[in-house]
């Protein structure tokens, strides 16, 4: 699950950055890219490292080694945006099956930001103070901005018992079908989910637990789309959108 919210946010990211139209070649040499991919590294001191993912889990009660769920990744990458100055992203996540759109225009309408130094324990007694474990520390950030900062939405949703009732599909297809979807997240322990679309009842996808080489100096391209059924895996599911612009709200 924690390769989904990396995925999640590594579109969201391409999206503004490049644009929807970009395509990967192999010769790419876009210092925007390299940047994204920089950023996502298994290294401990780039900010969505699985590393620093799994790090902030601790102040959502997730001890290094737990199962992430779809909320909990969500609001674990909520709190790693706030210090991601370059993109500049708003994450919020709509809790109780609700989009309050006042909060929404409120959070991405701000000109300035400031972002507390906080002290969080985690587990092992370590002492985190105001940005994630091996990236650098400031004691008070303010931060400039256009009136608009761009939005990645999260809506974290139960759609059924033990697997995703049937019933949801229609909806789930008519999510996927947005333009501005980045996708849904889902599954279960060992059974992570992320689709990006549908073809009838299969989904198409990225399979993230499957293991990938290591990023080397030239990058890769994406490996071939998943397919599975679209009520595959448990019944957490989290919808995840992205708003350049106030307009759709």
């Amino acid at each position: 699950m924690l390769r989904c919210g990396q995925m999640i946010m590594s579109e969201a990211m391409s999206r503004l950055h490049l644009g929807r139209k970009w395509r990967w070649k192999v010769d790419c040499k876009d210092p925007a890219y390299w940047k994204i991919i920089s950023m996502f590294q298994d290294q401990k001191g780039c900010l969505f490292s699985i590393h620093q993912i799994a790090m902030m889990g601790v102040t959502e009660g997730k001890e290094i080694g737990k199962w992430f769920g779809p909320n909990t990744v969500a609001q674990v990458l909520r709190k790693l945006a706030i210090y991601d100055e370059w993109s500049r992203l708003v994450v919020h996540v709509a809790m109780d099956n609700t989009v309050i759109v006042d909060d929404i225009n409120l959070l991405c309408r701000r000109a300035k930001r400031e972002v507390p130094c906080e002290q969080i324990e985690s587990s092992s007694s370590s002492i985190l103070r105001g940005s994630p474990p091996g990236v650098e520390r400031k004691d008070s950030v303010v931060v400039d901005h256009s009136n608009w900062r761009p939005l990645v939405l999260f809506i974290p949703l139960r759609l059924g018992l033990q697997d995703i009732n049937t019933v949801y599909i229609r909806s789930l297809k008519a999510c996927l079908e947005m333009p501005q979807s980045l996708g849904i997240i889902g599954g279960s322990s060992n059974q992570a989910h992320f689709f990006i679309g549908y073809f009838g009842m299969w989904a198409v996808g990225a399979m993230p637990n499957h293991g990938q080489h290591g990023l080397s100096a030239g990058g890769w391209g994406a490996p071939p789309p998943h397919w599975t059924v679209l009520n595959a895996g448990g019944p957490k599911a989290s919808l995840s959108s992205w708003d350049s612009n106030e307009s759709p709200l």
